[in-house]
């Protein structure tokens, strides 16, 4: 890694951490790239995290065929979102960015959110019949590749769940404790 990107890794690793976010990264790399960045939930143990993605290695597995069926990538992405409070496996961090391209790709919420975008959620609702999944995208912070701080992507996800139990009641009348 070159000095400048160097900089720009430290630099990030400060604003994480003055973002409230834990500032280990798994690729120092990242700092230096275009990114977007990928806020999973999962309400029923409060967690939430943070993952940053090149936008051009992003682009390029949105276009790649997958294998697998839309059920399977979201129970996949379910089951790694659970476990994601307790996982600091550097394999689950890269199948779970992996996981969630893969859900985004087959959502309508990618088909109406612009490449310009940076910042995309994903809510973890729990229910008797596994992980509902419920996408979203904000369309904050313009050209700026850096993160929403932790309390700002957080009051983003409230009201995001403040209008799913309005509209959809039916998602929480059925959830597990």
């Amino acid at each position: 890694m070159d000095p400048f990107e160097s900089t720009r890794a430290s630099t990030l690793q400060v604003l994480l951490s003055a973002s409230d976010w834990t500032a280990t990264m798994l690729d120092a790399d990242i700092a230096s790239k275009d990114s977007y960045f990928w806020y999973l939930y999962d309400e029923k143990s409060d967690h939430l995290r943070l993952i940053q993605l090149a936008r051009d290695e992003t682009d390029l597995l949105m276009l790649t065929t997958i294998k697998f069926s839309t059920e399977e990538v979201r129970n996949a992405l379910g089951t790694l979102m659970r476990d994601m409070k307790s996982s600091t496996d550097e394999k689950n961090w890269q199948a779970l960015g992996a996981m969630t391209i893969f859900y985004w790709q087959g959502t309508t919420t990618r088909l109406v959110t612009p490449r310009e975008v940076r910042h995309r959620f994903i809510i973890g609702y729990h229910t008797p019949d596994g992980m509902l999944l419920r996408p979203f995208a904000a369309p904050l912070g313009g050209d700026v590749n850096c993160p929403l701080a932790s309390h700002q992507a957080k009051t983003f996800i409230e009201q995001v769940m403040q209008g799913d139990k309005q509209k959809h009641p039916e998602w929480f009348s059925r959830q597990t404790n």
